[in-house]
């Protein structure tokens, strides 16, 4: 019995063996036509696979957008792989790997593995469309052999400038070395070193040129600003550059050899200024706080430069100074300063309505009736643009045939007409001012005057309307 049971263990014990040897002969037979179990190639498992499926997962790991190019001279530029035919290829490597592996020894990764194996891909490419795109790039054709340069002043349309076009020469077999080097090392990124631009010698042409640049950058490139207020009046390099004027090779000059400029164009932008702004006594169009468009011919109030002296400044300055700005000074200033002088506080005083508005910063803040000068007897309030000359409490208004006592004085026209309280009418508004209206002044509730008196403040201006 024991005889048998032997015999069947042995037996059993044969097979399993022969079984065991035949699989692992079968599995080694695989690993011939592929990688053996355990093998890692550039990070990739591999076990089982074809050179072809390794060379195609490799493939997919293999990042190469191209070459980007930099310099300090130009943008960023790109040369696509598809340009210049490349190609990357691992299968000699791999082929040459599973020729000399021993697929006999896969049991022995089984239990120790591979160590991980690099191996880098064969690099194709057309040389010829490399060096073709290489010489399509802007630092290329900016900076060919072939190029002329020329440095010279000219004129735009943001006054005298330099055009320079200097050669400078960067030798394009560096750049292709610099390149084919990179693609051979699938690195993307390449910088051109500024040392490889050459800068020869200027002509004496060039030279002068350059001198005589840094005389007219002088003048030219500064920045004169009239603080006009609301608005800034520039006088820039365009206009500084209007008042040279070129001579064959140097430009126009005094006798002390300076720049010579136009003196006329220098106090035409000042007469030009003082056009634009100059408002002093001048006809007026403006809209009313009710929306009406009105046209007044009499003026007491406005702006009024001093065109003599701001010219004796910007010549001076012209010859002499560097860019600034500057406030005019005036023979006579409006409230506020500006194309718009009269702006967004006022007393406006409708005669048709016999309505004060008091307007401050754009709202209404006050609006009252009024008694205003009696126009059947000569003594009508007449239509003006003026101003609040000075505020007085507590005087007398004297004429020909009265003498009033008032608490609030505020006159807006020489000393004769201004607005003040008139305690002696007894109601305000309406056609009242048509029998019993003043000799040209503004009446004015005594409580209303008082508030009026307190807010205004002097220099305000004061537009009179029908």
């Amino acid at each position: 019995m024991r005889t048998r049971i032997t015999v069947f263990l042995s037996v059993l014990f044969a097979f399993v063996l022969l079984s065991a040897t035949a699989l692992y002969f079968l599995a080694a037979n695989r690993y011939k036509s592929g990688f053996s179990y355990g093998t890692v190639i550039n990070g990739v498992k591999c076990a089982g696979l074809s050179v072809s499926e390794v060379n195609d997962l490799l493939l997919a790991d293999t990042v190469f957008e191209g070459v980007r190019i930099t310099s300090s001279f130009t943008d960023t530029e790109k040369i696509a792989p598809n340009d210049f035919g490349f190609k990357a290829d691992y299968t000699e490597d791999l082929k040459g790997l599973l020729f000399n592996q021993n697929s006999l020894l896969w049991g022995k990764n089984l239990f120790y593995g591979i160590d991980g194996i690099s191996i880098s891909p064969v690099i194709t490419f057309d040389e010829d469309k490399l060096l073709s795109c290489i010489g399509k790039l802007n630092v290329i054709r900016e900076f060919r052999e072939d190029h002329v340069g020329e440095i010279k002043i000219l004129f735009g349309d943001k006054g005298f400038y330099l055009y320079d076009t200097e050669k400078r020469v960067l030798d394009a077999s560096k750049v292709y070395a610099l390149v084919y080097d990179s693609v051979k090392k699938l690195e993307s990124d390449v910088a051109i070193p500024d040392q490889w631009i050459d800068y020869p010698e200027r002509t004496p042409a060039m030279e002068r040129e350059m001198v005589l640049w840094d005389e007219i950058k002088d003048f030219v490139q500064r920045d004169f600003v009239f603080d006009m207020g609301a608005e800034k009046v520039h006088a820039d390099s365009l206009f500084l550059s209007s008042i040279l004027e070129r001579n064959g090779d140097d430009f126009k000059r005094f006798e002390d050899g300076s720049l010579y400029f136009d003196v006329n164009k220098v106090e035409g932008f000042i007469d030009d200024l003082c056009d634009r702004y100059d408002t002093y006594k001048l006809p007026r169009d403006f809209v009313s706080v009710n929306g009406e468009q009105k046209h007044i011919e009499r003026s007491t109030y406005g702006t009024l430069i001093d065109r003599k002296a701001e010219k004796e400044y910007f010549l001076s300055a012209v010859r002499e100074g560097t860019g600034e700005t500057h406030t005019p000074q005036y023979t006579h200033k409006a409230f506020v300063r500006g194309l718009d002088d009269i702006g967004p506080t006022r007393i406006e005083i409708d005669i048709t309505r016999q309505k004060l508005y008091y307007i401050e910063k754009g709202s209404v803040v006050m609006e009252c009736d009024v008694v205003t000068g009696n126009p059947n007897n000569g003594h009508a309030t007449p239509e003006m643009v003026c101003y609040v000359i000075k505020k007085t409490r507590d005087t007398y208004l004297k004429g020909e045939d009265y003498r009033s006592f008032v608490n609030y004085w505020m006159p807006i026209y020489k000393t004769s007409i201004g607005i003040h309280d008139a305690t002696w009418q007894r109601k305000f508004g309406g056609e009242r001012y048509l029998n019993h209206g003043s000799h040209g002044c503004i009446n004015m509730k005594l409580k209303e005057a008082e508030e009026l008196f307190d807010m205004v403040t002097v220099g305000v201006p004061v537009l009179v309307y029908k």
